[in-house]
């Protein structure tokens, strides 16, 4: 007889809502180009047109190749192909110069425990909720692992082809199907929740190897 004991714990629930409302605010309330000069990477500028081009700080960059655009709250480097939002800078400020790897909501999470007219303006202090689980001693706690190589590239190629065909592939689409792998949710879950969103964005990416390419960052 295999004895089982049911244990009662409280879980951190991502609100994807809130997520979404707070991002837009951070994007609107954040300046790329601040940031840049104030943690000195902001080198070797040149302006063209509306967009500002700095040296990449994430790899050697002999030309400036970092492209800037304030007004539309992103940027997106021409030599390595890495580009986002202000809170996708901080997730790889935070990789690859510090070695810390944290999931874009942590970050977005963080940026407005630390902003009290941030909070004030949202209303709330969390985009997680906490929610009672009932989980039973004979899985570990820590949550599954894809442990497929497979489910992997199904993940990729599946997901990345549906955003493309469903008008799905706008950056703000893209951060919410990285959130939702690194959570490690199927991919036809994944899909699910993204073609019932209402999320928009100025930009989008037609390429399915590019769609690909973003979302193979977060492993």
């Amino acid at each position: 007889m295999i004895w089982m004991m049911v244990i009662d714990m409280y879980e951190m629930k991502l609100d994807l809502d809130k997520l979404y409302n707070s991002s837009t605010l951070i994007r609107q309330s954040h300046s790329i180009t601040e940031y840049m000069k104030q943690n000195g990477y902001y080198l070797g500028v040149k302006n063209v047109g509306s967009n500002e081009f700095i040296k990449c700080p994430f790899h050697t960059d002999l030309y400036p190749s970092f492209s800037i655009n304030d007004k539309r709250g992103l940027w997106h480097c021409f030599s390595c192909g890495r580009g986002g939002d202000y809170i996708k800078l901080l997730q790889f400020v935070q990789e690859l110069i510090y070695g810390t790897k944290i999931s874009y909501s942590k970050i977005v999470d963080t940026i407005i425990k630390s902003d009290d007219l941030l909070k004030q303006q949202l209303g709330y202090n969390s985009i997680y909720t906490r929610e009672l689980e009932v989980v039973s001693d004979n899985f570990s706690l820590q949550r599954f692992k894809w442990d497929s190589s497979v489910k992997i590239a199904e993940t990729f190629i599946t997901l990345s082809s549906k955003m493309i065909d469903g008008n799905k592939s706008a950056f703000s689409f893209i951060a919410l199907a990285q959130e939702l792998m690194f959570q490690e949710s199927d991919p036809m879950e994944i899909w699910t929740i993204l073609r019932e969103s209402t999320l928009t964005d100025v930009d989008s990416v037609q390429s399915l190897d590019s769609v690909e390419d973003i979302l193979r960052g977060i492993l």
